[in-house]
């Protein structure tokens, strides 16, 4: 990412114009200021102000986007909205769009910093805060239509599809991102035959945009189905990555 070492000037002009391609005319520009700071700026700046606050309101303000987004437009049942809303706002989906809208040159961080897949989504979640104190919610869903069009959705209603099941998500995720497939392996069986228990491992490659997660996880199962996927499971709840429950 670029760190910030430019003038505070220039840095300032890049803010206002990526506001002005978005068509938010800001009120307050030092909440936007905040956004786009991770904490490790302080260590320059110790005055400047983080994005650690913002983030918590961006938060909820995106669950609140997606919720109404869903609920106008889908005809789908509670169960459903509710996975979808997840996909919508995880991690993963938001760190995608600090990609899409090139923020890391945005941002005010220490030399040599690189930000993880959730300290992209944090940044996301911390503007559309700062968006919301500065303009309210009318403003942020318009905004969050503008970000996702750009980011190639036809709207907020149909950014992210139903999430598939755990297996078929974690494969979609690491074809996506060129990376070898998971691999499952039995390691136990227990019990009788006309009742097994059997324990499956899934392990993975780190992927290059969260190489600190843990890429391994074991699932069981009374078949060999349900213990694979149980640990795809629980390798998406690692990666924080959005799946469809199966009953």
């Amino acid at each position: 990412m670029e760190h910030f070492m430019r003038p505070q000037t220039e840095w300032t002009q890049d803010v206002m114009r990526f506001l002005s391609d978005l068509d938010l005319h800001f009120i307050d520009f030092s909440v936007f200021e905040a956004a786009f700071t991770h904490p490790s700026y302080k260590g320059i700046n110790p005055a400047a102000e983080d994005y650690e606050r913002l983030e918590f309101l961006g938060d909820a303000v995106f669950g609140l986007l997606a919720a109404d987004s869903l609920f106008h437009h889908s005809i789908d049942s509670e169960g459903i909205m509710t996975e979808r809303r997840k996909a919508l706002v995880s991690n993963t989906a938001l760190a995608k769009l600090f990609d899409v809208l090139s923020m890391s040159s945005l941002m005010r961080a220490a030399a040599q910093y690189q930000p993880t897949m959730n300290d992209k989504a944090h940044v996301v979640e911390a503007f559309m805060g700062a968006a919301f104190v500065d303009q309210g919610y009318a403003a942020c869903f318009d905004l969050w239509a503008k970000i996702l069009a750009q980011a190639g959705a036809v709207g907020p209603e149909t950014a992210v599809a139903t999430p598939q099941n755990a297996i078929n998500a974690l494969q979609e995720l690491y074809q996506d991102q060129g990376v070898d497939l998971p691999v499952y392996e039995e390691i136990a069986r227990e019990g009788p035959d006309h009742n097994p228990t059997y324990y499956f491992r899934v392990t993975a490659q780190p992927l290059h945009s969260a190489p600190d997660l843990i890429y391994s996880a074991i699932g069981t199962g009374n078949s060999k189905k349900a213990a694979k996927l149980a640990a795809a499971v629980k390798m998406c709840e690692n990666l924080d990555l959005p799946y469809m429950p199966v009953d």
